[in-house]
């Protein structure tokens, strides 16, 4: 199971004692964070960077916008009229100013954040597989997924058919009519039609379909060819 990036918001909610500002691109609080860099030859896209105030001008901040990091954090009082670049989220935290101790603090919940979701998906598989040596079926495996999820869980064979299912209660009442939208193959995205090319890199897609509803569809592939799509 691969770890969900925690948010700006999140992570400095979590990790900043101190306050902070926003200067700009206070829209982007959902942006995801992979590292927290403090050197340009280590900034990835994604990235936080972080740079002492009295070092941050217009360049910088323009060059770091264009590598596609996540944000620039601020360490410091910057200057009053710092130009800022459009719809990139810049963060001020004016009382702090040791660049490593604050790395050691972001660092230390991103980690620990992607250590908590991959305990998870280990306790998940573990609960899965005593369901399948119980001979619980493809039934109960799509219970226990809804059941651990919170979400509803459909299973299809290759032709688009029903193989198990499982609705949440937030969409029992209108789980029959969200059922007949996924019986054509037409329902799926478009790439997943090629059933080798999908099955040679599954990946889960995040799909929008009538009702202001949206799934998350993969491939289930056996030898490198998907055989089935799980909901």
């Amino acid at each position: 199971m691969s770890a969900q990036p925690i948010n700006l918001n999140e992570l400095f909610r979590l990790s900043l004692s101190e306050p902070f500002h926003w200067l700009a691109g206070d829209r982007d609080l959902a942006r995801p964070v992979h590292w927290v860099a403090t050197q340009w030859d280590e900034l990835q896209p994604g990235d936080i960077l972080l740079l002492p105030a009295a070092r941050a001008g217009q360049d910088i901040l323009e060059q770091a916008a264009s590598l596609g990091a996540a944000a620039v954090l601020l360490l410091g009082e910057a200057e009053p009229d710092l130009a800022l670049p459009p719809d990139f989220p810049v963060i001020q935290s004016p009382a702090v100013q040791d660049v490593q101790a604050v790395q050691r603090l972001l660092l230390t919940v991103l980690i620990n954040q992607r250590a908590a979701a991959i305990e998870k998906g280990v306790r998940i598989h573990t609960q899965l597989s005593e369901l399948e040596a119980e001979g619980a079926g493809l039934e109960g495996l799509a219970r226990a997924m809804a059941d651990l999820c919170g979400r509803s869980v459909l299973v299809q064979d290759k032709r688009g058919q029903v193989l198990a299912q499982s609705a949440s209660s937030a969409l029992l009442s209108i789980w029959e009519d969200v059922l007949q939208q996924f019986y054509p193959l037409s329902s799926l995205p478009e790439h997943f039609l090629d059933r080798k090319k999908v099955g040679l890199k599954a990946e889960m897609v995040l799909q929008e379909i009538p009702g202001g509803l949206a799934r998350l569809v993969g491939p289930i592939t056996v030898a490198g060819v998907a055989r089935g799509y799980l909901s």
